[in-house]
């Protein structure tokens, strides 16, 4: 398998019990350069002490709730970024928006990352964001008194941050009712990564010659399965940045024997659609990643042929770019 849309306002379809569908205009977000450079000295620990600050918010209100998420992924991941930390700071966001629709709570705006180069400063405006809306939360559900000490914390990196940002999705996601990450919204986000994968191809090669002739995946796999050909589309996505010479990303072991859950391969796409934006600032595609589509009915199965897809697409990126090179030659 190793073959190697310009940003808008957008509308989605929110679908609420009842069968009703709403359309809400989401107001974009995007941190411009003013953002960057005003903060300039935020490091990783300020970041993290406010997402550490709206997990134990959350903690509060799932306490009261009931129902807390079952556990949070288990890759030990190394040398992650801000731009990673960005993008599960935006799930989050997205997370808090679904559920505020859910329980009729003006809801949140939806953030739209586009391919640049993010920084802790950045990611601190999110955190920001997060904490506010948590606290809307707790007041539409009668807990009117939450801590607001975020703490002091050091030697914190974007690897420490992410994985706290991870906790605070699932804590966000359990508040929903959703104690546990089913394939259906891991479907989703191999989805919105492939789109990102074609976005990429296309930019390169306007004639579209890549291909997605992938086989279909045979009925019955695990989560196992499907996080193992997440990690392959990861170990693509490092020859692509070498293509690129761009400094590749480590990929975690799986130990023999863990326990796989969705959650797991949930938060490695995440990883992948933060990667694929250094890709798309490499080949000057510009399309901002599209929303998440609810789907249901779906399986480790159906999951794993989407990553499958995702790995091929990946594989093609490199090869695709110098085989246009060679032809703009001739």
């Amino acid at each position: 398998m190793n073959m190697k849309k310009a940003l808008k306002s957008s509308m989605a379809v929110q679908r609420i019990p009842g069968g009703l569908i709403l359309f809400f205009f989401l107001a974009v977000f995007t941190a411009g350069p003013v953002l960057s450079s005003a903060h300039a000295a935020i490091t990783p620990n300020e970041v993290y002490g406010r997402f550490d600050l709206a997990a134990k918010q959350l903690d509060v209100i799932l306490k009261a709730s009931g129902g807390v998420p079952d556990r949070t992924g288990i890759l030990a991941e190394k040398g992650l970024k801000p731009m990673h930390v960005y993008q599960m700071a935006v799930s989050c966001i997205e997370a808090i928006h679904i559920y505020q629709l859910k329980n009729s709570i003006t809801p949140v705006p939806i953030i739209i990352a586009t391919p640049r180069k993010y920084t802790p400063g950045d990611v601190l405006k999110l955190a920001d964001i997060v904490v506010t809306e948590v606290n809307r939360i707790a007041r539409h559900k009668g807990i009117q008194v939450l801590g607001q000490d975020a703490g002091a914390f050091s030697g914190k990196t974007p690897t420490h941050v992410f994985s706290r940002v991870a906790a605070v999705y699932l804590k966000i996601s359990a508040l929903s009712g959703l104690k546990q990450i089913t394939p259906n919204e891991v479907f989703a986000q191999m989805f919105r990564a492939q789109d990102d994968a074609k976005s990429i191809l296309g930019r390169i090669d306007p004639a579209r010659r890549y291909r997605v002739d992938v086989p279909d995946s045979p009925p019955g796999l695990t989560p196992g399965d499907v996080l193992a050909e997440t990690l392959k589309a990861r170990e693509s996505l490092n020859e692509t940045r070498a293509h690129f010479g761009l400094t590749p990303v480590p990929v975690p072991v799986l130990k023999p024997g863990a326990k796989i859950l969705p959650t797991d391969v949930f938060i490695q796409t995440q990883i992948i659609i933060a990667e694929m934006k250094i890709i798309k600032i490499a080949t000057g595609t510009v399309s901002a990643t599209p929303l998440p589509v609810p789907v249901t009915g779906k399986t480790p199965s159906d999951v794993h042929q989407q990553a499958v897809t995702l790995e091929y697409l990946l594989g093609q990126i490199g090869a695709l770019e110098k085989l246009v090179k060679i032809m703009e030659t001739k």
